[in-house]
Order: structure tokens, then sequence, then C-alpha cells
């Protein structure tokens, strides 16, 4: 009887687990996008040097990291293509997104984005590590 009522609870809990977030039928209608370009401030580049940290300009292959605003967890995670553009499909929902923000790794700056479903929300995403 007892061991029938843990299997039985076991069972429950991995159905709470297993089941998909609010508004979610399986249909991707409950999908929106985060789009936008990643950019870094810091030490110009010489004109002959490519682009790109640790110059002034746009950011390529930049890792963006989106995170559930609610749970503080990882949601997904893209990289920014040669222009510094970034792309990313989530359900609709909020979200966060942490960029660096000063000499140290651990100086971040907090981005906080909203995603609609069946919209492109964009959110340029700016690095400056403070060194000019």
């Amino acid at each position: 009887m007892v061991r029938s009522l843990i299997m039985s609870l076991a069972i429950a809990l991995a159905a709470c687990n297993a089941a998909t977030e609010p508004g979610d039928d399986g249909s991707g209608a409950d999908l929106g996008t985060i789009a936008g370009t990643v950019s870094f401030i810091g030490v110009p580049c010489p004109p002959d040097e490519i682009v790109g940290p640790p110059c002034n300009g746009r950011y390529p292959d930049y890792e963006v990291e989106v995170y559930r605003r609610a749970r503080l967890a990882l949601a997904a995670r893209t990289m920014s293509d040669a222009t510094g553009h970034y792309e990313v499909e989530l359900r609709a929902g909020d979200y966060l997104i942490f960029t660096r923000n000063g000499i140290r790794e651990t100086d971040l700056a907090r981005h906080e984005v909203t995603v609609v479903a069946g919209e492109v929300t964009t959110l340029d995403l700016v690095i400056d590590i403070g060194i000019r």
C-alpha cells in the first residue's frame, strides 16, 4: 500500500515536471523573438585591423545568454554573426540578458526584455569595459 502510494506520487511529480509552460499548446503560436546588434566600446582600431574586440564597433561571435526572469534559469544561448547581429526565438514571457559593463568580468549590465508572441523585440547590447 505504501509502496503503491509512493509510486503514484513519483509518477504525478514526473508528470508535473514534464508539463509544458503555461500558454504552450505545442503549435508555436506562443513564440516571439529577441533580436539586435552587439557592439563593443573600447580602444579604436587602426584602420588596417579587423573590427571587433578590443576595438570599437560591432561585436562578432559574442555569446548571448538569455535567462528566464522568474527562475533565473538559462532559456537560450546564441552567438552574434559576423555583423554583430543576434536573434533568438523564445516563448512569450519575461527574460534577462547580462552583458559585461566594466573592467572586471563580474561587472555586469542587466537588460530586461519581454517577449511577445508573434513579435520581434529589438534589444541592442553594448559591451563597455571602460578602457579608452
